[in-house]
């Protein structure tokens, strides 16, 4: 059933029809009850957030335990990122297309922004970073940043992620040299 709502919705926003979708619209089409759809994407602004946690199940997945042992923290959380963006390659035009449309809405930016904040948690847990709870604050905040100017990159690079891939790069290593809190 995921690949239904994801395909739905990707195809609607890559058309160019993300303005006029609904969550009663779209139940009737992919023949799921709305109640059901609403559990998975209770609203539109939502429906990157789904699928943000779908990407990230895959991620987690990439990479197993064994593979990061005795690699160090900043490499493991780029590596997650970069896998992020190259698995989501595929969707790129309906995601720019999702964002140019929704982003002048504040909720679906405090939505999205606090869903990527939970996503960077999972990979600095990931990763085995043992930290405060005030330092890691601060790292997520951080990594927040370089998350968005790569994603923003992203977006508007073509099929080759090496401008945002660098950014992540670049950022990742200003933290771990001028912080501590990847130690």
């Amino acid at each position: 059933m995921k690949n239904k709502i994801l395909d739905y919705f990707f195809k609607q926003a890559e058309l160019g029809n993300w303005e006029n979708i609904s969550l009663h619209k779209a139940s009737k089409k992919i023949n799921l009850d709305l109640a059901s759809l609403k559990q998975k994407v209770p609203s539109k602004n939502h429906f990157l957030v789904y699928y943000h946690q779908e990407v990230d199940k895959l991620v987690m997945n990439s990479i197993s335990d064994e593979e990061i042992v005795g690699v160090r923290t900043e490499e493991i959380i780029l590596e997650l990122f970069m896998i992020k963006l190259e698995i989501m390659n595929r969707n790129k035009l309906a995601i720019s297309n999702i964002i140019n449309e929704s982003f002048k809405d504040p909720l679906f930016t405090i939505i999205n922004l606090k869903n990527t904040k939970k996503s960077i948690n999972s990979f600095l847990k990931k990763a085995n970073i043992k930290t405060s709870a005030i330092r890691q604050s601060i790292l997520v905040k951080l990594l927040l940043l370089s998350w968005i100017m790569a994603y923003r990159k992203w977006l508007y690079e073509g099929e080759d992620n090496s401008k945002s891939n660098s950014i992540l790069d670049k950022s990742i290593k200003k933290i771990q040299k001028n912080t501590s809190l990847f130690d």
